[in-house]
């Protein structure tokens, strides 16, 4: 009696599974969008770094962020993340303006880890671009915020005109 109960039950799991899964993401195949959030950081080197496809030399004055967290439907594997970055570059009339420079499209892994420097028990989200070559680190900072963090796990800090947070896209609309 106790054999046949299990595939019972793991024949009712499987049913409440496909009932609550998302239709678009099972149609697809794909992973499900876990976050998308957006933000304008200093083009200082690390974020620079990180994103390439400027030269270290170049001028440039910020880096406009999308990043898209995904889930991955299989626990065993890692968590994808896609991440749009545009450059933001001094004017060729004004040179305290920002015109459109290049663009940038990266995908790699991402996973969460505990502790920052000031606070052990912080959520950091933790991107890796393809080929594990760079990586960079978030701090959670709320439910809708994420802020950078230097290597050390210090928050990154930024200038007048741009700072290091990412804010959940849509997250301030009202409902």
């Amino acid at each position: 009696m106790g054999m046949r109960r299990v595939p019972r039950m793991v024949g009712c799991w499987a049913l409440l599974w496909l009932a609550y899964a998302s239709p678009e993401a099972m149609a697809s195949g794909r992973d499900s969008v876990a976050a998308e959030f957006v933000g304008t950081s200093p083009c200082d080197p690390l974020p620079r770094e990180f994103v390439g496809g400027l030269a270290a030399t170049a001028p440039c004055h910020c880096i406009t962020w999308q990043l898209t967290l995904f889930t991955n439907r299989n626990a065993s594997l890692p968590a994808s993340y896609k991440l749009t970055a545009n450059y933001g570059l001094p004017g060729q009339n004004d040179p305290n303006q920002v015109e459109d420079g290049p663009q940038v499209e990266q995908q790699g892994i991402w996973k969460t880890v505990i502790g920052t420097k000031a606070d052990a028990d912080a959520v950091v989200y933790q991107l890796t671009a393809d080929k594990g070559r760079k990586s960079v680190s978030f701090v959670k900072v709320g439910e809708n915020l994420l802020h950078f963090l230097n290597p050390d796990k210090s928050l990154m800090i930024g200038n007048p005109g741009w700072n290091y947070t990412l804010s959940k896209k849509g997250a301030g609309k009202d409902h």
